[in-house]
């Protein structure tokens, strides 16, 4: 049984890099006649498989977005709200017509929700919550998420990577990630790109650049128990630094952006500013992000690109080809500093393997 199992997977290894090769000599010899993608593109996805995901909107050209009725050609102004965020923009050579649109469309609608609830955060663990009495049970070693390790979340990961098979190939020859291990986390991350966020990216992150003040957070501040003078030039330097932060988000997402022709209120994202179904932070989109078809867009809602991102971000955090489990489970918390993070990727990726 065992010799019957090893020989099917070394006819499957063999298949999978007879395809890649097949796919790299037709690549190459069509080069002559004429300028081809250095990658194929994955086979299509089956409809009844698992859930569909919303596509983010891409222009052959750099879009064009309407002014809003009764302007003119005049550029209308921009809402008082966003005017000191647009100005450090500006400043920092990233001014342009297209942002003073996005501003301009995003209206009066600043949020102190973002940042409120990064600092609600912030402050009940320093502040709120009590002291463990006596001694904190120990998490066990192997401990999962409940609802993942399941025989119908292995059947949705199966499926996509049947639909996505020659993806995965070329991701497992470039990168050396395990397959297993990709869908796995694309599976914790976003449900295989079906959970990918209520609120658009760049407008939280715009949120949460220009709370940089309690002024700007007053709301949340004033709902928090016990804040005292200190307690509050102690919330006052957590909004500076996460600000800050989401300043030089706000700018990687906006170079992302206009590099790939790409609407930014078609690109949900998590609370903080996540996206795709791989949920990149913007400032890892230029080091790691993958133009996997080779369409001269990089798109992480579309499977062909994020699959070889999330292989090229593992592999530039430290993935070799040859690593132990544990070694494995250290990478994997550089995607998400998390035990148990960590721990149901690899378990979902062995029950994987195992079937």
């Amino acid at each position: 049984m065992i010799c019957t199992q090893i020989t099917r997977r070394s006819v499957m290894r063999t298949a999978r890099t007879l395809c890649f090769l097949l796919c790299a000599v037709s690549m190459l010899c069509s080069c002559a006649s004429r300028e081809a993608p250095l990658l194929s593109p994955p086979l299509p996805q089956r409809a009844d498989a698992f859930p569909p995901h919303e596509t983010l909107r891409v222009w052959a050209e750099a879009p064009s977005y309407p002014r809003p009725a009764g302007f003119g050609d005049r550029l209308p102004p921009v809402p008082e709200t966003w005017g000191p965020l647009l100005d450090r923009l500006k400043a920092d050579g990233l001014d342009g017509e297209d942002l003073r649109l996005f501003f301009t469309a995003m209206g009066d609608s600043y949020s102190s929700k973002p940042m409120g609830t990064k600092i609600t955060e912030l402050y009940t663990s320093r502040y709120v919550r009590k002291p463990q009495q006596g001694p904190r049970p120990a998490i066990p070693a192997d401990r999962v998420y409940p609802g993942f390790v399941t025989p119908g979340i292995q059947a949705l990961c199966r499926a996509f990577l049947d639909s996505n098979e020659l993806s995965f190939t070329i991701a497992e020859e470039l990168y050396h990630v395990p397959r297993e291990v990709i869908v796995a986390l694309l599976m914790v991350e976003t449900k295989l790109g079906t959970y990918l966020g209520k609120d658009s990216a760049f407008w939280s992150l715009a949120c949460m650049a220009s709370a940089d003040s309690p002024e700007r957070v007053a709301e949340p501040i004033n709902s928090l128990p016990g804040v005292t003078n200190e307690r509050l030039a102690w919330i006052s330097e957590k909004l500076t630094e996460r600000s800050t932060w989401a300043y030089k988000e706000l700018k990687a997402l906006l170079e992302h952006i206009r590099k790939n022709n790409l609407d930014p209120f078609e690109m949900p994202g998590s609370v903080y500013g996540a996206i795709g179904m791989c949920q990149f932070m913007p400032s890892n989109l230029k080091p790691y992000a993958v133009d996997g078809d080779k369409n001269g867009v990089v798109n992480l809602f579309e499977p062909a690109d994020a699959i070889p991102s999330v292989a090229n971000y593992l592999r530039g955090h430290g993935w070799k080809k040859s690593m132990t489990r544990d070694q494995q489970h250290a990478v994997i918390k550089r995607y998400n500093n998390s035990t148990v993070y960590a721990n149901t990727i690899l378990a979902l990726g062995e029950s994987l393997r195992a079937q």
